[in-house]
């Protein structure tokens, strides 16, 4: 970020960072022919501020994306389906 080394930044900018990396990576790799996003714990050491702009992020490629799954413990208050554990899919 900002031409620092990625081993010296905090979790939560390497998180950024890595996130990232994947999104475009993700864009280059998949040119439509695999339009699915999935992040594990993307925000899980991210401030406030920094989880508000990763999910803004994500919503912004929601046009690009046929599907976008998250894997988190925190509340997601905009999704068209949550799956819980012990796997118990709810319509939003």
């Amino acid at each position: 970020m900002d031409g620092q080394e990625i081993e010296t930044l905090s979790g939560a900018g390497a998180t950024v960072a890595n996130l990232a990396l994947r999104i475009g990576l993700g864009q280059l790799l998949v040119a439509k022919v695999f339009p699915v996003f999935i992040g594990d714990e993307l925000d899980s050491d991210m401030d406030a501020e920094r989880a508000a702009a990763t999910t803004e992020c994500l919503t912004n490629l929601k046009d690009r994306l046929k599907q976008t799954i998250l894997i988190t413990h925190k509340q997601i208050e905009s999704t068209d389906q949550v799956v819980s554990f012990p796997f118990v899919a709810r319509q939003r």
